[in-house]
């Protein structure tokens, strides 16, 4: 942009200490690349254990895994091999977790964040693929999701 550009954009108008003042955008600044990097980063290990203010927290699955949770985190740690798997679903810490007597589908539930995309809500997932397979309650809870059950039926 040229100075006489800059001039012709609306100034952002402020009033410090009672003295209205105009702030218009710099002249010369360097041309940004906003476009996300080409590296991303991947989960290698948790360390960590969510045992002081939730129950029912530590699974023991068929392939001898250890299902817990820190923070946003599900971990399935197979001590044996000294091996972590990581359901990384959810948005804010996990709150609750239940698993289903087939031992093959996980459900873990949220407490609320401070944005909409971080609302309280309930997952399903498996624990062989660790896909989700359904989210409910985005709309349902305000402050977290704090038990959880599967039906006998």
């Amino acid at each position: 942009y040229s100075a006489v550009e800059v001039l012709r954009e609306e100034p952002a108008k402020v009033t410090i200490r009672g003295l209205r003042r105009s702030f218009y955008p710099p002249t010369h600044l360097p041309m940004v690349n906003n476009m996300p990097p080409d590296k991303t980063l991947k989960l290698e290990w948790v360390y960590g254990y969510r045992g002081t203010d939730t129950k029912r927290n530590l699974w023991v699955l068929p392939s001898g895994e250890l299902l817990y949770y820190v923070a946003a985190v599900a971990v399935l740690f197979h001590r044996e091999e000294n091996t972590q798997r990581h359901y990384v679903g959810h948005t804010e810490d996990i709150t609750c977790m239940e698993i289903h007597p087939s031992r093959e589908l996980v459900a873990t539930g949220q407490k609320a964040g401070r944005h909409r995309k971080t609302v309280p809500h309930v997952r399903i997932w498996s624990t062989e693929t660790l896909a989700t397979l359904y989210v409910f309650g985005m709309t349902e809870f305000q402050v977290g999701v704090s038990a959880l059950a599967f039906s006998q039926l």
